[in-house]
Formats: structure tokens, sequence, C-alpha cells
């Protein structure tokens, strides 16, 4: 009976760990692609504004 209840909890907190860590890549993911997203307007933005005709390098 007390093994099979400390199986249960180490089982529970397992589950527990990896549903919190599913989440965590999801919340990561999803701010690396708006910051990817915010870099790349920037740097066109930026590209855009510091182009200057007769020159490539900014």
């Amino acid at each position: 009976m007390r093994t099979s209840s400390v199986i249960f909890l180490v089982f529970a907190t397992l589950a527990t760990l990896v549903t919190y860590a599913i989440c965590l890549i999801r919340v990561i993911v999803v701010v690396f692609i708006v910051f990817f997203v915010v870099f790349v307007v920037f740097v066109r933005a930026s590209a855009a504004a510091l182009c200057v005709p007769g020159g490539t390098r900014a």
C-alpha cells in the first residue's frame, strides 16, 4: 500500500512537471516568434531608413 502510494505520487509529480514543461515551451516559442517578427520588422525599417542611394552599407 505504501509503495503504491509513493509510485502514484511520483507519477503525479512527473505528469505535473511534464504539463508545466509543455506550457513553458509553448510560451517560449510564442515569445521567440514575436521577438523574431519584431526584430525583422525593425531591421527592415532601419535598412530602409539608412539606405543611401549608391551605398549598400549602413
